[in-house]
């Protein structure tokens, strides 16, 4: 597994990410990219080290993010990992106690890469996104 970006969940992308560019220092990396399977709206900002960071906003009134965002304005939603084999690393985190909270599933975000998230044993929410394939 490889370290791939904390994804924050926010009211709005709209009214956040100047506090990510103009205070935190961080460029954007992407537009923002909707994903109907997801129900969720997206954009990454990234450091110059390679810090990636992932706004998200709900895109549906029954988006799985709303219950991260509630009255408050949102906060740490997730970490996210980049794995070489989807199956291996679901199996490996099960064994070790995390539970699937959704399927395999393609990601806009990731040009169609399948997505996994899962809860951990301290109900914690950890994304695991295909790797690319090689060029």
């Amino acid at each position: 597994m490889r370290f791939h970006h904390i994804g924050v969940a926010v009211k709005s992308i709209a009214d956040s990410a100047g506090w990510w560019t103009d205070v935190m220092g961080f460029t954007t990396e992407s537009e923002v990219i909707h994903d109907p399977l997801q129900k969720v709206r997206v954009q990454f900002f990234v450091k110059a080290d390679g810090f990636r960071v992932e706004l998200v906003e709900a895109a549906a009134d029954d988006s799985p993010v709303l219950r991260y965002v509630g009255s408050e304005n949102g906060g740490t939603y997730h970490t996210c990992y980049e794995v070489e084999d989807l199956e291996a690393a679901v199996n490996n985190l099960r064994a070790a106690g995390a539970f699937p909270v959704t399927r395999p599933t393609p990601a806009v975000a990731f040009n169609g890469r399948r997505i996994v998230f899962l809860l951990s044993g301290e109900q914690q929410l950890v994304e695991l996104v295909e790797q690319a394939p090689p060029n």
